[in-house]
């Protein structure tokens, strides 16, 4: 026997004004947030957890960046209040709801940091090189830890660079990935970048702990801090060992010791393997010199690889090299075509394993999530233009038996029926 029933709208109703409600409080602490009031980024960092490398909430946030997070929220909130208030008794509308909060609105969200992981990986358009006229970025003790003076685009138009928008952060990323005063530099790859810089400090290695706009963070108050970022020494820097610390919120004070003279590398485990280095119990000084004077030369160079050729002395039987880029997790490495494990050195870099004598050593990076993220976010993307565009060719050609906003609405008015 045939029984038909219609889900009564209450609790849509009920749902959809809860998520009016909360739209309408994350539209106003957006509007708190693009005044740039502290307070509300203190809520957000009050969520991020401590121990996490990529913590819910940044350290660094513009008002910008914060604001559209938050407007975002309230968009998608208002959108999905909307439609079960609407069409609450469909049983379309749960779905689509769904699709809303789960889809579209982390598309919308995190769209921006897809870019940046993009910009990061893909190489600058030689197009856009000649009209910079950028100069090569010298391997000597070449810039300080001045923010105004070390900045690569600082005599650049200032309509070139529009450093008030997006652009800013290309700009910043690409000519001072590692400049001290970067207030662009704890976004993902760049988190150990700022637990180096509270480090030398004295801050504390936990989220929020840094001013508002992240710039005003430099290493020039420890001696130490121009050798260790790569200013009075090269990127590339040798060491006759390397001494293993347990985590990295133990280096933190090893390197702000007061007689720590920046010439002693200390290294953290890699994944799955544990550091062919001599765990640190203070067998030498602080002020202990481990550097060694080895030869090498770049042999290529991009935004994801780096290849060199070394000539490290015959007398280090375990010798290490620093990189002065940002450590993450995406790094491999290989000494002589031998994969090796890449550490994460002195809280901000990584260091390898090297064999005694010449040998050749690559870096490379890439993540398959990220790259997985981005492709969705270009598939998605080319979706929704695509879906624009076929509906104004169908309108023009006449295809459409109704326009799309009405057969959308006929399309999530489908009550619930059981025959």
């Amino acid at each position: 026997m045939a029984h038909r029933w219609t889900r009564s709208r209450r609790p849509a109703q009920v749902a959809g004004a809860v998520l009016l409600v909360w739209a309408a409080a994350l539209a106003v602490l957006s509007g708190c947030a693009w005044r740039a009031y502290r307070w509300v980024a203190d809520l957000l960092f009050i969520l991020a957890s401590p121990d996490n490398p990529l913590t819910f909430a940044p350290e660094t946030f513009s008002a910008m960046h914060l604001s559209g997070f938050l407007s975002s929220g309230a968009a998608s909130a208002a959108l999905a209040g909307l439609v079960m208030l609407a069409y609450g008794g469909s049983r379309r509308a749960v779905p689509a709801v769904c699709l809303i909060i789960l889809v579209l609105h982390p598309l919308d969200v995190f769209g921006w940091k897809f870019r940046q992981l993009f910009i990061r990986t893909a190489p600058i358009p030689e197009a856009f090189k000649k009209e910079q006229k950028l100069s090569p970025l010298p391997y000597r003790a070449r810039r300080s830890l001045d923010y105004t003076r070390s900045a690569r685009y600082g005599s650049m138009p200032e309509a070139t660079l529009n450093r008030n928008t997006y652009l800013a952060w290309f700009a910043d990323s690409y000519f001072g990935v590692d400049l001290p005063g970067s207030g662009f530099r704890t976004d993902y790859w760049m988190r150990p970048v700022n637990d180096f810089m509270c480090a030398m400090t004295k801050g504390k290695l936990v989220a929020g702990n840094a001013p508002a706009d992240g710039r005003g963070l430099r290493p020039k108050e420890h001696g130490a801090g121009d050798k260790l970022v790569g200013v009075s020494e090269d990127k590339i820097q040798f060491f006759a060992d390397a001494f293993r610390v347990r985590t990295p919120g133990e280096v933190a004070p090893l390197l702000h010791h007061p007689r720590f003279g920046g010439d002693v590398l200390f290294v953290n485990a890699a994944l799955g393997s544990d550091a062919p280095a001599r765990e640190w119990k203070y067998q030498i000084a602080p002020q202990a010199n481990e550097r060694l004077a080895a030869k090498y030369e770049v042999l290529r160079f991009d935004a994801n690889s780096l290849r060199l050729a070394v000539d490290v002395p015959g007398s280090a039987s375990r010798p290490w090299l620093l990189y002065c880029d940002a450590f993450d997790k995406g790094w491999t490495a290989r000494v002589n075509d031998r994969p090796v494990p890449v550490h994460r050195a002195n809280l901000a870099y990584k260091a390898v394993r090297l064999d005694p004598g010449k040998s050749t050593v690559e870096f490379r990076y890439s993540s398959p999530w990220r790259s997985f993220c981005i492709a969705i976010w270009y598939l998605v993307s080319s979706f929704w233009f695509g879906a624009v565009i076929w509906q104004l060719v169908a309108w023009l050609l006449g295809w459409l038996r109704e326009p799309l906003v009405r057969g959308a609405t006929r399309f999530l008015s489908l009550q619930d029926e059981d025959r």
